[in-house]
This record gives C-alpha cells, structure tokens and sequence, in this order.
C-alpha cells in the first residue's frame, strides 16, 4: 500500500496521465449524472401534471431536458474506443425521442394529460434508460467502485421520486398506466435504499451522508405505503436533498476505491 500511493497522489495531481482511468471515470460521471438527470426530468413532468400546468415547472423541464444534453459526452471526448462511441451514440439517438415526450404533456392546452402522453414519455425513458446502462456497463464491467456507487444510490433515489410523482399526479387514471414489474416497485427500492444509505453512512461517516440519512426518514414510510400516501411535493423536496448530497460525496471520491459490499 505504501508502495502505491506516491502514484495516487501524481494520479490525483495529474502528473502521470494515467488516461484511461481519467477518462473512464469522466465519462462514467457524466453517464451516472445523466441517468439521475432523467430521472429527475420525468419527475418534473409528473409534476407540471399534478400542479395543473405551472410553468415555474415547465421551466425546470427544459432546464433538465438541457442539463441531459450537455452530459452527453461529445465524440472527441471518447478514448479512441469505436465500441464505446457507438454505445455513447446510441445514448444520443434515443434523448431525442425522450425530449420529444417529455415535451408533449398537454395539460396546459387540453387540461389534462393523457395516457398517451405518459406511456411515450416511459417508453422513451426507458429506452434511454437501458442504453445508458450498457453504456455504463461497458465503462464500469457491471461493478461500479464506491464514487459510482454512491451515484448509483442517488439514481436509485431519483427513480423513486419520478415513480411516486407519476402515480400522484395521474391517480385516476393510474389503471392505464403501466405497472412496474415485480422486484421493481417502489417500496422495495426503498426497503433496498435504507440498507444501502445504511451501509454507505457506518462505513464512510461522510457528516452529508448522516444528513441524507435525516432527510430519508421523513419520506421513507411514505415510499414504502406509496399506493396509499399522496404527497410528491414533500417527496420530490427531499429527494432533491438526498440525492445532491449523495452526488456531492461521489464527487469528493477516488475513482479507483472499491465498491462497499452490500448487506
């Protein structure tokens, strides 16, 4: 251990090149950052419904519909790797269609959103979805280290919110809507989520994780009883909360330290 970390440090001080970890853990932040950014796009589009059309958040739609643009890594930022460009293209290819759905909820020209508008915008989530997760497999080997699982945790937490904001707002016509399949509802990401906040606070004692920590015991019973508690707005407030300091952890990280073990 001794032996390497005069290494770490020029790696960290950038005075060995060190490219492909560079590299991979740039492109694996901004892979990890889109797919929350996602996430969080679909929430806000869940909420424009159930806010009848405010605009303060149709304004936050085409900010997170931007900010997932940008994290799009552009093709001289790749490492010269052929198979990862066309897997970073796919990612491109398939925001379009996403842009487009996340744009196309009429509630403020018809007054209310339909079913339609909600199956394309998960279908083009999803699709946008798995792509960013061969993406991300490809870069990671399906073994995140602990930075990207951190982010991971805080995608989770996303996912979460954007689930519960949909039912909220589109409550009487929920029967339409697609059901999530078993394994992966939102209680048993939640139940899921406590251990593994659990595990990340005991083992790092990051004071923002203890923070997180706080936050999630105000919304988890509400996640874990989702089919009879309605109140996205306090969800999706502390999500926000969680996930940044989640993220904000994962930023101050190594790339190289390895993933915790899970419970």
């Amino acid at each position: 251990m001794m032996r390497r970390a005069p290494y770490l440090l020029l790696l960290c001080l950038g005075l060995m090149s060190g490219p492909v970890l560079a590299d991979k853990g740039q492109l694996l932040d901004r892979l990890y950052a889109l797919e929350i950014e996602t996430y969080a796009t679909s929430t806000q589009f869940h909420m424009f419904t159930f806010l009848e059309g405010d605009l303060r958040v149709a304004t936050k739609i085409e900010k997170g519909l931007q900010q997932m643009q940008d994290r799009i890594p552009a093709d001289e930022a790749l490492p010269g790797d052929e198979a990862l460009a066309a897997l970073v293209n796919q990612v491109r290819l398939d925001f379009e269609p996403y842009r487009k759905a996340a744009q196309g909820n009429e509630i403020r020209t018809q007054g209310y959103t339909s079913v339609y508008a909600v199956s394309d915008l998960e279908t083009a989530e999803q699709r946008l979805l798995n792509s960013l997760a061969v993406a991300q497999d490809y870069l990671d080997g399906s073994q995140p280290g602990l930075r990207h699982q951190l982010m991971s945790a805080a995608a989770r937490v996303q996912k979460m919110a954007s689930r519960y904001a949909r039912l909220a707002a589109h409550w009487n016509g929920r029967t339409g809507l697609m059901a999530d399949a078993e394994g992966d509802t939102i209680d048993v990401h939640a139940t899921a989520f406590s251990q593994q906040l659990e595990t990340l606070r005991s083992s790092l004692g990051d004071e923002r994780l203890l923070e997180a920590e706080i936050k999630w015991e105000f919304i988890s019973a509400k996640l874990i009883d989702y089919q009879n508690e309605t109140v996205p707005y306090l969800v999706t407030r502390y999500s926000d909360s969680i996930v940044s300091r989640l993220m904000a952890v994962g930023a101050d990280t190594a790339v190289e330290l390895p993933a915790l073990a899970s419970n």
